[in-house]
């Protein structure tokens, strides 16, 4: 689903996903933005979220043609959001998700606007992101501390 192109065209290649394609173990992807239908970048996939989830063979939080994300997911995504937005994740806020067999958080830069912090916060929670591209940034959800990430110094809204 190229926008503003028809999908599936036989000859369009599928997105490149990354790092997404070799992460080790088990576990799905918590994605955001949940879906990625509305508003693709010109050039890209429509529904990169639906693409993602053969090429890797693991589930995926997201959705797509906007048919509902996950409560498990939502959850999850609700959590990182906090963190985006505020600089600080609870304590046990993704304890639920990864128990919910979520273990990895692919965000998709070109798909939603970020704070100038963002990358600071998620790299203070969750360590040094396994990729990071214009396409994905991944990190890794069993890196969050069980006492939660408090907001770095360096990364005041």
């Amino acid at each position: 689903m190229l926008a503003p192109l028809a999908w599936p065209l036989h000859h369009s290649p599928l997105p490149d996903i990354g790092g997404l394609a070799n992460l080790p173990g088990p576990g799905a992807l918590l994605e955001l933005p949940p879906v990625t239908t509305a508003t693709p970048p010109p050039g890209q996939w429509r529904d990169l979220l639906g693409l993602v989830q053969p090429q890797t063979g693991r589930p995926v939080g997201g959705s797509l043609m906007n048919l509902g994300v996950s409560p498990a997911a939502r959850r999850g995504q609700a959590a990182v959001e906090t963190l985006l937005r505020e600089g600080s994740l609870a304590a046990g806020a993704l304890d639920r998700t990864r128990a919910d067999g979520f273990r990895w958080l692919a965000i998709y830069p070109a798909y939603r606007a970020l704070p100038p912090a963002a990358q600071a916060r998620l790299s203070a929670c969750f360590g040094a992101p396994l990729e990071q591209s214009d396409t994905v940034w991944v990190f890794d959800l069993a890196q969050a501390p069980a006492a939660g990430c408090p907001a770095p110094a360096d990364a005041a809204p």
